[in-house]
């Protein structure tokens, strides 16, 4: 089980903002600690995993694009993480993917695990790489276009474990392709709609403990937004 965290994540990062544009590099150290007090099978001795760290890299980079339209920018960004994923996707892990994102399979989404074999804490590894194009139609209604993809390997090991929801910690890949429009009618009011695909595939089927197994599966997402900036 998870113990917390007695280190918060050091950041860091260095950025450049041009006339054409910008770029940023950044980096994060991540804790990892385990509450599970684990036997080892081969010399009977109970002892608890040692701490370990993770850690993650991004680059980004956005171009300014004024000869579309005033206001027109188009970027990319990519993230290699170990033992801290939750930097691939914006959110925080431990998680599991499943219907919270709309989809019916539920994988196991968190930075480590206990290794079954030595009682080692093995942090999972992922890499991400996401894009986007903003587009101003008018002074008032601008669009976005983006997407996104996200493999996550967590190694042989992993598939052993039993969390609950599935046979072990699968790897998998994710991607989504989306967009959104938004519209101000006065300055700090925007008023948007936005609809986005997602699959995940867990690269091979997944057998569940109640025998069903589950393949690749995809979901729509959609979303309405008022948001008022003083």
């Amino acid at each position: 089980a998870y113990a917390g965290q007695r280190v918060p994540d050091v950041v860091a990062n260095i950025k450049y903002v041009g006339t054409w544009g910008g770029a940023q590099l950044s980096g994060a150290v991540h804790q990892i600690r385990s509450d599970n007090l684990f036997v080892n099978p081969v010399t009977g001795f109970a002892d608890f995993p040692d701490t370990e760290y993770g850690f993650a890299l991004s680059a980004t980079a956005h171009v300014n694009l004024p000869m579309l339209a005033p206001g027109d920018a188009a970027w990319i960004a990519a993230t290699y993480a170990r033992g801290a994923l939750a930097y691939l996707s914006g959110g925080n892990s431990p998680v599991n993917l499943g219907p919270a994102t709309g989809l019916s399979p539920r994988f196991g989404f968190v930075d480590a695990y206990i290794n079954p074999i030595n009682g080692d804490i093995d942090q999972g590894e992922g890499w991400s790489v996401a894009g986007g194009l903003r587009h101003y139609w008018t002074p008032q209604i601008r669009q976005n276009v983006f997407g996104s993809y996200m493999r996550i390997e967590y190694g042989n090991n992993a598939q052993a474990l039993v969390n609950g929801f599935a046979t072990g910690l699968s790897d998998f890949n994710e991607w989504r392709l989306g967009t959104n429009v938004f519209w101000q009618p006065v300055s700090g009011l925007d008023l948007g709609v936005e609809v986005m695909y997602v699959n995940l595939d867990p690269r091979g089927r997944v057998i569940f403990p109640n025998g069903v197994s589950y393949g690749s599966d995809s979901a729509w997402e959609g979303r309405l937004r008022v948001q008022r900036d003083f």
